[in-house]
């Protein structure tokens, strides 16, 4: 991963959003302890695909929308429940390497790691927005 600049510098750099709403974001981030994307999602101030992309540019991974994907029920069932909302995460397919794609709606909270040994198989990460993994999950077994 690329060193990571800050998501709210990121977001003003790109036009995303006003130096007035980042501070304010700040100020409630400081006071509820939330974390910046979920506080300009959750005002209206970001869409949740905006947010989803810079923190894949962030990270330095590749932004899925996985909303216009056709998920496979068979790699969904290769990461458990629990670990999926942990990570709030969802395997989308299996590559031609074996290795499993993996969206996350957050890459700083996801451990690759763990993913990897809870799915058994080596993992790609990628970026998606958070309804959209969580639709996934409804519409998959």
């Amino acid at each position: 991963m690329l060193s990571r600049r800050p998501l709210g510098e990121l977001l003003l750099e790109r036009g995303l959003i006003s130096r007035a709403r980042l501070d304010a974001a700040l100020d409630e981030c400081a006071r509820t302890g939330r974390r910046i994307g979920e506080v300009l999602a959750d005002r209206g101030w970001l869409f949740e695909n905006e947010l989803a992309r810079a923190l894949a540019e962030q990270s330095g991974l590749t932004y899925v929308d996985i909303a216009a994907t056709s998920v496979d029920p068979a790699a969904v069932e290769l990461l458990p429940r629990d670990f999926a909302e942990h990570f709030v995460a969802v395997p989308v397919r299996v590559l031609s390497s074996g290795a499993v794609l993996v969206a996350v709606a957050d890459p700083g909270a996801a451990d690759v790691e763990v993913l990897r040994i809870a799915i058994g198989r080596d993992v790609e990460v990628v970026v998606s927005d958070l309804s959209a993994i969580r639709n996934a999950w409804r519409h998959c077994p």
